[in-house]
């Protein structure tokens, strides 16, 4: 006999379990209603190691998605150091990357529109952000806090007074 599991029910198994599908060792979630996915978080939160290469596409059972986003916690406290993401990201989540200290740079893809809290926040070991955005993303809280005062913001030179003039950008150094 099958077994009817009401919508509340699923929603809370939908939230122990952390992604929907896994390809070459990187963790996604659906975004309902799309053929976009968003690299999360795996069961194991310190899995992610090393340097990592986000794809621009994945295949999976036979279904091509675009991977348009860094979940919420998808590299919290995790090991990595370099991370290089394709073009068709366009956010971060909430404490994407809080507490990866290992993170020494990063590039933000230039279809970034916006930065979720605490994103980057204790990468201590952050030395270079590049951002490839003309526009600045829009920030949530404390984004970079406790990141090195000597870490460089590296921005598109046509943007430079933009990143100075936005709340979020104007106190990293440029």
């Amino acid at each position: 006999m099958n077994k009817i599991i009401s919508q509340e029910k699923y929603a809370f198994l939908e939230r122990q379990w952390p992604f929907d599908l896994e390809v070459d060792g990187i963790c996604y979630r659906y975004i309902r209603g799309t053929n976009q996915i968003m690299v999360t978080s795996s069961l194991n939160l310190f899995e992610y190691r090393g340097d990592f290469i986000i794809p621009h596409k994945v295949t999976y059972r036979e279904r091509e998605y675009i991977v348009t986003a860094i979940g919420e916690n998808a590299f919290y406290n995790t090991a990595i150091f370099t991370i290089n993401m394709p073009d068709s990201i366009t956010r971060f989540g909430d404490c994407a990357f809080k507490f990866s200290t290992g993170l020494e740079n990063i590039t933000i893809p230039k279809n970034v529109q916006s930065i979720g809290d605490f994103a980057f926040k204790n990468c201590n070991g952050l030395m270079e952000i590049i951002v490839e955005a003309p526009v600045p993303p829009i920030c949530g809280e404390e984004v970079f806090e406790n990141i090195p005062k000597t870490c460089k913001l590296i921005v598109p030179e046509a943007s430079l007074t933009a990143y100075r003039e936005a709340a979020e950008w104007k106190n990293l150094l440029i």
